[in-house]
């Protein structure tokens, strides 16, 4: 590679000036590089730095050159760059170079976020490459007016014009993690030989389902599939197991509805809705067929034949609104699939090999952690948005963030001992939804993070879907009165330092109790290496 690739940034494959412009390693004018850079507009000049030399508005006008979101800013319709500043994995030397725009609400987001080297600014040599094939990327845009007809139901295309030209996977899409559990049905009106769902493995669930423990722990939504699309909802996660009576379901501990019924709920939707672009994540895959450690069923353990049925049923159910996977991609612009494939919006990332005719398990970028703890969740969700990041610009993915909290038998048994903690995923996403909406509002969006479908429990009861229009730039529904970066008592619950929130068995040994414990008996119920002392495990 030459001397004008090696020094041409990802940063540079976006603009501040308007003008294109090329360098050497020296900082003067160079022959543009040949590839399909040269078809790029607003390419940025100069050296790593945001300023270029030339006294345009490269950086941004603010002390540090980082401008505070929603600060006021003039001229509005000026674009910026920040320097490299924050390192988004602590201890590997890098940050990030953020585009900013000035709007009539403040500094917002532009249209860019690429990683740079802390000590100079220069471009990580992963990235490097990846520049030579990549395209702009196209974060949150700034809030502009609402269209003159909007209705939530059709936000997509009543924001076309402000929507159309983004790629899916550069869009953020309010989405619902264990999308169908709004009618989980009781093991009471289940058959007594075919009480809970196969993906029910854990002895505790099992015995949970007996006793309505499960269903407390197991729903994740109130609403119907066909009441979520119509309030705006348009990524959908399915775990898709079979009962012993051979009937697809969705399942979540408990047997949820049919998959017959989802789908034909989801039809109709796109039947009436014909640019509303709608994406499926399909999982679980769990059926009855024993394993090879026991006679039980184990989480996707779904047999090729039966994963075969499920692909079918899809192809069929969906028919004439499915998307052609084919002729299209996560990177293909809502313009492009409205115009390549009319009516055609649903699109489907199989989470199983092989996947076709769907999109597979490669399209799709994780964020999921098995953690209910609010530091390890914030750190865990930044490394993944970090890491995305990192590894390229364009990646042909959808990223799934997983705005879910997840619960284990510790935090089940905490809700027996103490009202303090929650009862259900519905109280504790009233806890986590607050903090996690902001984290997405005010820590990640001004750093232009590519968080695409924001999935949540219990949506509705939360402002996900106006948070999220709005930082697509659809200024649409009210904020007002919403609930988003206010703390709650979930930041408490591994707090030991607020009352009795570790205990025996594995709290104690966890970093996070710091050796301090409550609520013990006797030296048994705390972790090894620690004894109980007046109720504390020390």
């Amino acid at each position: 590679m030459g001397a004008i690739a090696a020094t041409t940034s990802l940063l540079g494959l976006l603009g501040c000036n308007g003008a294109v412009r090329y360098v050497d390693d020296a900082g003067t004018d160079a022959a543009p590089k040949a590839g399909p850079t040269d078809a790029r507009p607003d390419t940025l000049s100069g050296t790593q730095a945001c300023d270029d030399g030339t006294g345009a508005t490269d950086c941004c006008p603010v002390d540090g050159g980082i401008p505070t979101p929603g600060a006021p800013c003039s001229p509005v319709g000026l674009d910026c760059w920040t320097p490299c500043f924050s390192s988004p994995l602590p201890g590997s030397g890098q940050g990030v170079h953020v585009r900013k725009s000035c709007t009539s609400t403040g500094w917002n987001s532009g249209h860019g976020l690429f990683a740079c080297n802390l000590a100079d600014g220069s471009m990580p040599a992963e990235a490097s490459a990846l520049a030579e094939t990549s395209v702009p990327v196209d974060s949150p845009a700034p809030l502009r007016d609402a269209p003159a007809s909007f209705a939530v139901d059709r936000w997509m295309e009543d924001s076309s014009a402000t929507i159309g030209h983004r790629p899916l996977s550069r869009l953020l899409l309010p989405g619902t993690h264990d999308s169908a559990t709004y009618a989980l049905v009781p093991t009471s009106s289940r058959p007594a030989s075919d009480p809970f769902a196969p993906d029910a493995v854990d002895l505790l669930v099992r015995l949970g389902s007996l006793t309505n423990v499960t269903a407390a722990w197991s729903q994740t939504q109130d609403k119907s599939i066909g009441a979520q699309l119509l309030d705006g909802v348009r990524t959908l996660d399915l775990r898709v197991c079979l009962d012993k009576s051979d009937t697809f379901r969705l399942c979540h501990g408990l047997y949820g509805p049919t998959l017959h019924e989802v789908l034909q709920d989801l039809r109709a939707f796109a039947t009436t809705h014909p640019k509303e672009i709608v994406v499926l994540f399909i999982d679980g895959f769990t059926d009855w067929t024993p394993t090879a450690a026991d006679a039980g069923p184990a989480y996707g353990n779904m047999s090729a034949a039966n994963i075969d049925r499920v692909k079918a049923a899809l192809e069929q159910e969906l028919a004439d609104v499915l998307l052609d996977h084919s002729s299209a991609s996560p990177e293909s612009t809502l313009d492009a699939i409205w115009a390549g494939q009319p009516r055609r919006t649903v699109a489907v990332v199989f989470e199983r090999n092989p996947s076709a005719p769907f999109w597979g398990s490669d399209r799709l970028t994780n964020s999921w952690r098995d953690t209910w703890h609010e530091d390890d969740k914030k750190a865990s969700l930044e490394s993944a948005l970090a890491a995305d990041v990192l590894r390229c610009t364009l990646c042909g993915t959808i990223f799934e963030f997983s705005g879910e909290v997840t619960e284990d038998a510790t935090l089940i048994e905490l809700s027996f001992l103490s009202s303090r903690f929650p009862a259900s995923l519905r109280d504790l996403a009233d806890v986590a939804n607050p903090v996690i909406l902001g984290w997405l509002r005010d820590a990640w969006t001004p750093l232009g993070y590519r968080m695409n479908a924001v999935q949540v429990d219990f949506y509705d009861r939360s402002c996900l879907v106006p948070l999220v229009l709005s930082l697509n730039g659809i200024d649409a529904l009210p904020l007002s009165g919403c609930s988003i970066g206010t703390s709650t008592a979930w930041g408490s619950y591994w707090n030991e330092a607020l009352g009795a929130t570790c205990i025996p068995d594995e709290q104690c040994q966890s970093k996070h109790c710091a050796g301090v414990c409550v609520a013990c008996k006797s030296s048994s119920d705390c972790g090894a290496g620690h004894v109980c002392l007046g109720a504390t495990c020390l």
